[in-house]
């Protein structure tokens, strides 16, 4: 086993675009590149943490839908548990109706990106989200999201 030793990100600012360019791209499936926004967003960050911190922002922003720098820092906000919550809550109706809202809203972006970070295939998605195959079928359905899976080149679209 070799062991390789690098300093924290923090102290390898250099890498930021280079790193966040690969996981944006990785996640979007997208040929083009970070949006400048995002990246001017992440080098004003002081990165304590490790790269793995780095995905999680992008895919957090990816997932989101924020690209711009007021976007991506309430993203951060709300990552660090911020009054200002990830998924938009209706407080103008029952708690029941607004909790089922921001479940539907949670499952949609959770299935998008898990189905993303499996390039569309829907075995794979499952085994990522912890739950069977079906189920997660049942939910692509109820959720709208068949033309994501497609979109993203499901290549076991069996309806078992």
């Amino acid at each position: 086993m070799v062991e390789v030793q690098l300093p924290p990100l923090r102290f390898r600012r250099e890498d930021l675009p280079l790193l966040a360019d690969h996981f944006y791209r990785r996640l979007t499936g997208n040929a083009g590149p970070i949006p400048n926004e995002l990246v001017a967003t992440l080098m004003t960050r002081s990165w304590p943490g490790n790269v793995r911190e780095l995905r999680n922002f992008i895919e957090r922003c990816v997932t989101l839908g924020i690209t711009t720098p007021a976007g991506a820092n309430a993203s951060s906000a709300r990552a660090q548990g911020g009054i200002d919550a990830a998924l938009p809550l209706n407080m103008n109706v029952p708690l029941k109706q607004a909790r089922d809202e921001a479940l539907e809203r949670l499952e949609h972006l959770y299935v998008q990106s898990v189905l993303r970070r499996s390039e569309g295939n829907v075995t794979r998605a499952a085994e990522l989200a912890g739950v069977s195959r079906r189920f997660l079928q049942r939910l692509i359905a109820r959720l709208g999201l068949r033309g994501v899976v497609s979109d993203l080149g499901d290549d076991d679209g069996s309806d078992d």
